[in-house]
């Protein structure tokens, strides 16, 4: 994974057992007053640990935090040449060799690039940022066209938002023809996943809003949301949970005295409510929690400098903190960067004053009640955390992050360090990682209920491997419905030399039914051997980990146990893979009471070779059977041949669940076409596997020569409750006209009477309606049928996917000939030339 940091920090709110009244001390960094307009907190010199750059009107001012907690100027140092007015800055490593780069906004001249060379050290990277001023206000990071390296999108207040484009090799070029061209004069940028999809979406905001939902293929398509702000000045944003339902919702400062919410429905509508803030002319805000109760407080700055807001969440309601030591600052402040200055695991906030006022830090003091105490090792002493046997464990300066680790250092015996009483929940799920270093010995890791001695879920860590540098470890679990108390944390080593830092207990949603399935954990603990595979291991491959197996002469592989199931439902199987070399690759899904080895839908498909280097998709979608045990089993199995090596790779493997599946064989996997019916006097019908989009097989379809009437094919009597929401969605490519119908106990009608043209596409393309079914499904018989057609119509396109529309208003073509004067013998004369069509990863689902 690669390691980003942004001016502008998003936060997820863990569930917090406590809560603490919010308290913040104020302090100067910045021994050079005035004239900042943002700040940027990251590791500038590659120790570990977060320094400052202070954007500034002119040169501006870097500090290292040092070893003691405090921060040092650095005179003269090479990011603080400009001599422009520096607005907003981003670290990140772009170019994947371990050094920290940062890129500089600059507001009317030429950006700057600054590239790592290691020791706190920066080179200008002038191309391709030379002669390209822009009145530039708020740049970001994100990786836009989904080829694992990250890319520049930078918010202008005057022009196009502009975009440049990592080329994987150290460089970036313009991209002047990008998607994001439809947002001018943005002067905002944020990024987050908005729709809960694990994709980065881009919000952007200056003359109005403008959001654009990444759609997983490398592109990103633009939302209809937060229209009722178009052409409207807006002054701020930001990004919290507003009401605590799990969703992203939005802020926006605009116009005199309005603050508007944007709260997210779980249909991804927005509804707005206004804020019942003081009457102020807000226009920077801050929206986190700074009180660990769960819901997002905000700060808000006062425009003329003379009442801003600490504003703490109270039930949902705002309440404007009188007395806070934000509202003793009486100056105008240009910047809110939230951040974790001291590493104590709250959020501190640090205020830049534009004029010649000082810049201000409030360090924020709230001591509430964290799942794991002291869990970056930051406490002085070691009180937070418990012997386990022999107290054989102190704090050490070798640290992951921050300024110290917890040293365990047992050779010759045995010991650890624990915290007891933690206080989760029953029923609640929740997600547990640190990061350790095995120097020698025999490491374990429990959690334990009533016990320091066992894991309550039998999963305990161990490990003997030395490790060489830090590793990260990670698990997902569920408190049990009986839980009373006592949770317990418990690191231990036998004989050993073994550093830990950066422990985490966070409560989350229930994770992907398949455990590790993006492949970020260091271990392979989820994925056990199948077989005894000469290597099963993580490799990393430009900052992406993956899953990698390599075996000589036989048969191995890899398999995940213990996968939860419910009987009836429907699942989505995704992977991606490699199989450069080796005989044979299968992919099997084990449900052991209905086949006790094989695959328990008894398909059994071979995964094509892929080119070396190269990866490829895997998609299967699943219905359990009503008699399944509660567990399935993935295997991945390998032949490698007689006396050669075999190789394959995993990586973004999910299982997903999915509405009750209404339509059959909609992957095409099945090795029949027992699911799909003719519509008319179709010519050829067959699965086949050199034109897939995801899987092994699409279908195929052409029209039969001569044949004039439509034809096509069908599926009856799917299973669709009335009067209720659903989508269909498919991928298909073709080159002639297709026509997709939903009928009604009818095939030769759509049940709304739309008549939709899909047309011509040399490559797969994705085609999506949403829409409601009919009070009385008439004869529990409703239908999907898709037609080919003779013909290639040519009209205007109307709509997304390239949905044509006809109507009476339009010259209509086919086949480039115009049928204004045309009768029906003169229509039937032309001879299309092609009528193919593939269909492959049919969906109809309820909403």
């Amino acid at each position: 994974m690669k390691h980003l940091l942004t001016l502008t920090t998003l936060l997820t709110l863990a569930l917090l057992p406590a809560a603490a009244d919010a308290a913040f001390t104020p302090s100067q960094i910045d021994q050079e007053a005035g004239n900042s307009n943002g700040a940027l907190f990251a590791d500038l010199n590659n120790d570990g640990i977060d320094d400052l750059l202070v954007l500034k009107r002119g040169a501006n001012a870097v500090y290292y935090r040092n070893q003691a907690g405090g921060f040092v100027l650095q005179p003269n140092h090479s990011l603080s040449e400009s001599e422009h007015m520096s607005l907003s800055a981003v670290a990140a490593d772009y170019d994947n060799d371990g050094v920290t780069d940062v890129f500089v906004a600059e507001y009317g001249a030429d950006n700057a690039l600054y590239h790592g060379t290691g020791n706190g050290n920066f080179e200008k990277i002038a191309e391709p940022f030379s002669n390209d001023p822009g009145f530039s206000k708020e740049v970001v990071w994100v990786d836009i066209d989904a080829d694992a390296d990250l890319d520049l999108v930078i918010g202008n207040s005057f022009g196009s938002v502009m975009v440049y484009v990592n080329q994987g090799n150290g460089t970036l070029v313009k991209d002047n023809d990008h998607q994001f061209a439809a947002a001018r004069r943005m002067s905002h940028v944020l990024v987050i996943d908005m729709n809960g999809d694990s994709a980065p979406d881009v919000l952007f905001a200056g003359a109005g809003m403008s959001l654009f939902l990444n759609n997983g293929n490398g592109g990103y398509d633009r939302s209809p949301a937060f229209g009722t702000l178009n052409n409207v000045l807006i002054h701020d944003i930001a990004v919290a949970d507003h009401n605590a339902d799990g969703l992203p919702d939005v802020i926006a400062l605009h116009g005199i005295r309005k603050q508007t919410v944007f709260v997210q429905q779980q249909d991804g509508q927005y509804v707005t409510e206004q804020l019942a803030l003081e009457p102020r002319m807000y226009t920077r805000v801050g929206w986190i929690d700074f009180d660990g109760d769960n819901d997002a407080d905000l700060i808000a700055i006062d425009v003329l400098g003379k009442a801003h807001g600490l504003y703490m969440n109270e039930n949902g309601a705002y309440v404007l903190q009188a007395q806070s030591e934000l509202s003793a600052i009486q100056s105008r402040l240009s910047a809110v960067v939230l951040h974790d200055v001291d590493a104590d695991g709250d959020i501190d906030v640090y205020l830049t004053n534009p004029t010649n006022g000082a810049n201000t830090l409030l360090t924020n003091l709230a001591d509430y009640g964290r799942l794991v105490l002291d869990g970056n090792m930051e406490q002085p002493a070691t009180g937070s955390w418990g012997s386990y046997g022999l107290q054989m464990y102190e704090k050490n300066v070798d640290a992951h992050t921050g300024l110290q680790s917890m040293h365990l250092l047992t050779l010759g015996s045995g010991g650890g360090f624990q915290q007891r009483g933690l206080a989760v929940h029953a029923g609640q799920w929740y997600k547990f990682g640190f990061y350790y270093k095995l120097v020698k010995g025999d490491f374990r890791v429990r959690l334990g209920i009533h016990t320091s001695n066992a894991d309550f879920e039998n999963k305990q860590f161990a490990t003997t491997q030395p490790t060489g540098g830090w590793v990260y470890y990670e698990r997902y679990f569920q408190i049990p419905d009986t839980f009373d108390s006592d949770f317990r944390l418990v690191f231990s080593v036998r004989d050993g030399d073994v550093f830990v830092d950066d422990v985490v207990i966070e409560s989350t949603m229930a994770p992907s039914l398949i455990r590790d399935g993006n492949m970020d954990a260091a271990h392979t603990s989820y994925w056990l051997p199948y077989g005894v595979p000469d290597m099963l291991e993580k490799q990393d491959e430009s900052g992406n980990r993956y899953l990698f197996v390599e075996h000589f002469n036989g048969s191995a592989g890899t398999f995940q146990n213990s996968i939860s199931i419910e009987q009836g439902a429907s699942y989505l199987l995704r992977y991606r893979y490699r199989f450069p070399v080796g005989e044979r690759l299968r992919p099997v899904l084990n449900i052991r009471n209905i086949s006790r080895q094989g695959d328990f839908e008894g398909i059994y498909k071979d995964l094509p070779h892929t080119a070396a280097g190269e990866w490829s998709w895997y998609q299967r979608q699943i219905v359990i059977p009503e008699n399944a045990g509660s567990e399935m089993r993935l295997f991945f199995t390998m032949r490698s041949g007689a006396n050669a090596t075999g190789q394959f790779s995993l990586d973004d493997v999910t299982l997903e669940s999915f509405a009750s599946e209404t339509l059959l064989d909609g992957d095409m996997e099945d090795p029949d076409l027992a699911s799909w019916s003719d519509y008319g006097a179709i010519g050829t019908k067959q699965k086949v596997q050199d034109q897939s989009h995801a899987g092994l097989q699409a279908l195929y379809i052409a029209r039969a020569i001569g044949v004039e009437d439509n034809m096509g094919i069908q599926q009856t009597r799917l299973r669709v409750e009335p009067n209720t929401q659903y989508r269909l969605r498919f991928w298909y490519k073709s080159d002639t006209t297709i026509i997709p119908r939903l009928g009604n106990s009818d095939s030769n009608n759509d049940f709304e009477s739309a008549l939709v043209y899909l047309t011509p596409q040399s490559d797969w393309h994705e085609y999506e309606r949403v829409f409601t079914t009919p009070a009385i499904i008439n004869n529990t018989d409703f239908r999907f049928v898709l037609l080919v057609d003779r013909f290639s119509y040519e009209v205007p396109s109307v709509g997304p996917y390239e949905q044509m529309l006809v109507d009476a208003d339009y010259t209509v073509f086919i086949d480039g000939v115009p049928t204004e004067g045309l009768g029906p013998e003169d229509i039937n004369a032309i001879e299309p030339p092609n009528q193919h069509v593939w269909l492959d990863d049919v969906i109809l689902e309820a909403l």
